[in-house]
Parts: structure tokens; C-alpha cells; sequence
């Protein structure tokens, strides 16, 4: 019969995000893991099967607990423009109050490991889809509201916006001044207007 776990999966697994984001799959040794998660060698494969068994439910975990969140409002069938500039403010804060100095998990890892792990590249266009659905979802809806104008297409819109989104992320992540990351979200926006 198996001992009964004297940790807290889930704060445990919050480490492990934690860290992660931090530092990246690659650069996030074993030790790293056991030093931040507060656990035994023994417990971590046990519980969670190793490093890449880990990632992956910290990637998971990441899209559930931190993407999904913040793409609600544009999933709404009451979305619009104002839900797309809340979202894009919101991310800008994120970044002035540093919060967001690591970038995006899902970003790094997209740029870390897609091109060599069919898994994490799989989890990666998961993960753009849903973001490309938000802004395409809200598109639609400022499209009907007479908000949007009735020529442009909301799905190259949706992905256009994704990409900036992508891009900001990398901007974030390599330290850019919040200016550069304001005048591509304002040029963005621009795109949007009627």
C-alpha cells in the first residue's frame, strides 16, 4: 500500500509552474525542482513521473489557471472592441507592475521546445487557437454590433491580434521599455477602429 503524500499536490505543482516560467525546461535542473517544489527526489517522480511528465502538467495547469482567465471576457457572446483594448490594458499593467517579467509560459515554451517536441508543439497551437478564438469571438460580435468594419475579416483579425500578442510576450520577456510595448498595442488597436 502506497505511504499517503505529506505535501500539497497542488502547491507543490504551483512551484513547479513557478519555476519553470522562471528559468525555462531546459535551464530548470532536477535539483532546481526539489529545492523550489520542498520535495524528495522519491516524491516528485513518484507524484509526477519526472521533469517533462511535470512540465507537461505545468503547462496545463498554466493555461488553466493563468490563459483561460484572461480570455473569459472576449469569449463572451457579448464581447467587443472594449473586451480586446480591457484585454490589451490589462497585459500592459501586467508588465508596468512586473509581473509579467518572465513573459508568457506558453510563449517561452512555443519558442523552447515546439520545434523539436511534437507534445509541447501540439499544446502550443492548442493554446494559440484558444487565444485566436477570444479575439476572433469578440470581432464577430463588434462586427455585428456595427462596431467593426463590415469589410474586414474577423478570424485574420483574430490571428493578427495573436501574433501581436506572441510578439509583445518576447518584447516583455527580452526587456523592452513598456513604451515600445504600449506603441505596438496602440498601433494594433489603430487596425481596429472603423
Amino acid at each position: 500500500m502506497p505511504r499517503p503524500k505529506n505535501f500539497d499536490i497542488e502547491q507543490t505543482l504551483e512551484r513547479a509552474v513557478g519555476i519553470f516560467w522562471r528559468k525555462g525546461y531546459a535551464a530548470t535542473s532536477i535539483q532546481d525542482l526539489l529545492d523550489e517544489m520542498g520535495l524528495n527526489r522519491g516524491s516528485l517522480y513518484a507524484t509526477y513521473g519526472g521533469k517533462r511528465r511535470l512540465f507537461a502538467t505545468a503547462v496545463d495547469r498554466y493555461r488553466q489557471d493563468v490563459v483561460a482567465p484572461r480570455l473569459v471576457a472576449m469569449e463572451s457572446e457579448t464581447a467587443g472592441l472594449s473586451e480586446i483594448r480591457n484585454f490589451f490594458e490589462a497585459f500592459l499593467e501586467r508588465v508596468r507592475s512586473g509581473h509579467s517579467r518572465y513573459g508568457c509560459l506558453m510563449t517561452n515554451t512555443c519558442v523552447e521546445l515546439a520545434p523539436h517536441d511534437p507534445a509541447m508543439a501540439a499544446k502550443a497551437r492548442q493554446n494559440l487557437a484558444r487565444i485566436e478564438g477570444a479575439f476572433t469571438q469578440a470581432l464577430r460580435c463588434a462586427q455585428a454590433r456595427d462596431e467593426l468594419n463590415g469589410n474586414l475579416n474577423p478570424q485574420a483579425l483574430g490571428r493578427f491580434l495573436t501574433a501581436t500578442l506572441q510578439g509583445l510576450q518576447v518584447m516583455t520577456k527580452a526587456g523592452l521599455p513598456i513604451a515600445h510595448l504600449e506603441d505596438v498595442v496602440r498601433t494594433a488597436l489603430a487596425t481596429l477602429e472603423p
